[in-house]
């Protein structure tokens, strides 16, 4: 059953997905035996456009500050074509989204004429610039309401995300008892890889537990499969 706890006019029906917020759950549990909730992050607690477009903005002022010269040849349209290129060719790396971004900027450095002993550091600052405004996040009305109560209810909550948002620097780590990202497995959501490591890691059982997320294939159909 899907079931949508962040409003009230959801109706625990198969494939319902939440008028609101077009949120999806897989409910797996009645409340009482619940014990896990697992919560995809981009775009299910907060919009995740907006932070990573104001991560490009910064990055591409960093770049025209700090090397014009690879700013003029890779503008942001110019990066993200560099950055689909790299999962093209390295279709293993494809949800690993902070490696492909290191390699495209390592790339378009080197093809400037970046001195090799230069571009690894630069890396690392261009990184600190971008991630700094990715995980500057505007969250969902009620989304930090809802962990809040999760938590007093004495719920265990696990982050599983293809994307590569940092609990710590977005500041809601407190919240969770793990964090885990699709980059630290050998493939992404739906693989039902990273589910298993959440019950696992929270010593429950699938009928124990619901995740909550917005996609209806990546979130819905990787935990229906355990």
């Amino acid at each position: 059953f899907r079931l949508c706890p962040c409003c009230t006019s959801c109706s625990p029906v198969r494939l319902s997905p939440c008028p609101r917020r077009g949120l999806w759950s897989v409910w797996m549990a009645p409340r009482k035996q619940l014990r896990l909730v697992t919560w995809d992050l981009d775009d299910t607690l907060w919009p995740t456009l907006p932070s990573i477009l104001r991560a490009e903005t910064a990055l591409g002022t960093w770049l025209q500050m700090n090397f014009p010269e690879v700013h003029s040849k890779y503008n942001t349209a110019a990066l993200r074509a560099l950055g689909a290129d790299m999962k093209q060719q390295y279709p293993h790396l494809q949800h690993k989204l902070t490696e492909i971004r290191r390699m495209a900027l390592a790339h378009a450095l080197q093809d400037c004429g970046v001195p090799l002993e230069v571009i690894s550091p630069a890396v690392d600052q261009a990184m600190d610039v971008f991630m700094a405004e990715r995980n500057r996040v505007d969250f969902f009305p009620g989304a930090l309401e809802t962990l809040e109560q999760l938590q007093q209810k004495g719920y265990q909550q696990i982050s599983i995300t293809d994307g590569n948002a940092d609990l710590v620097s977005i500041g809601i780590h407190s919240y969770f008892a793990k964090a885990l990202s699709s980059s630290d497995f050998d493939q992404p959501k739906p693989d039902p890889a990273i589910y298993r490591a959440a019950l696992q890691s929270a010593g429950v059982q699938p009928h124990e537990a619901v995740h909550i997320g917005d996609d209806p294939v990546k979130d819905v159909e990787g935990a229906r499969a355990l």
